[in-house]
């Protein structure tokens, strides 16, 4: 099974900043509860940067850290602690998508039903064309779904 888990850094630093905003306010409200001031101590702005990075870090692992394994077969998708397990006969097309903000993704087309499966390539630090023509092959072989009938009127 082929498994790709890059760390995506500019995921990471949102993860840092969300993490050391968290702490700085914390301590601003603590000191301004029992000082009456916003205390700026050096030792503790290091100590705040130094919990920013290991929250931050937790949090990255948590919430956006994306991990893709696949082979013939089927695939594991792992966003954060979403786990999404599917077998390519589940889905009949795959496309590109563009996401917003320079993100892309392969997404799949369910046979049942108008659902969908997106995989973060930019996040996987894949090329999203090359991937899309290797999961091309992949689902190729399962037929597509029939057209919906339309009611008589």
């Amino acid at each position: 099974m082929k498994t790709i888990a890059p760390l995506h850094i500019g995921n990471l630093i949102k993860s840092l900043a969300i993490a050391l905003i968290i702490l700085s306010l914390a301590w601003s409200t603590i000191s301004f509860l029992i000082t009456g001031d916003i205390l700026i101590i050096p030792a503790v702005l290091l100590l705040n940067l130094v919990l920013a990075v290991g929250l931050g870090y937790f949090y990255y692992r948590w919430r956006y850290h994306s991990v893709l394994a696949y082979n013939g077969q089927g695939f594991r998708l792992q966003r954060g602690r979403k786990l999404t397990i599917g077998q390519w006969a589940d889905f009949y097309q795959v496309s590109l998508v563009h996401l917003g903000y320079g993100n892309l993704a392969v997404r799949l087309y369910k046979v049942e039903g108008d659902n969908t499966l997106d995989i973060p390539t930019t996040d996987l630090k894949l090329d999203a064309s090359a991937l899309r023509f290797e999961l091309m092959d992949l689902v190729k072989g399962t037929p597509p779904p029939p057209p919906p009938k339309k009611p008589k009127a």
